[in-house]
């Protein structure tokens, strides 16, 4: 009964290592030496300085922009 049942079906009606049983290794998951340039590096790189940046940005104005506060206007203090 239940899954364990249909499982237990299945490994013992398999005689073996046939080819029902046995599955391929995945492709490694390196990327292939075609797409490994200097520009693609360059891109990727000036992806993490854009994200960056931005982060820094809005958290400067998060940081230094006052807000309405229960006691009038307030900052935050920290940013984490």
């Amino acid at each position: 009964g239940g899954l364990g049942g249909v499982l237990a079906d299945e490994t013992a009606s398999s005689s073996g290592p046939g080819p029902s049983s046995v599955r391929a290794a995945p492709p490694a998951a390196t990327a292939s030496p075609d797409r490994r340039t200097p520009l693609n590096f360059v891109i990727c790189v000036g992806g993490v300085i854009a994200s960056l940046s931005a982060y820094g940005v809005l958290q400067e104005r998060l940081m230094t922009q006052p807000y309405d506060g229960e006691n009038g206007p307030e900052t935050f203090t920290h940013s984490v």
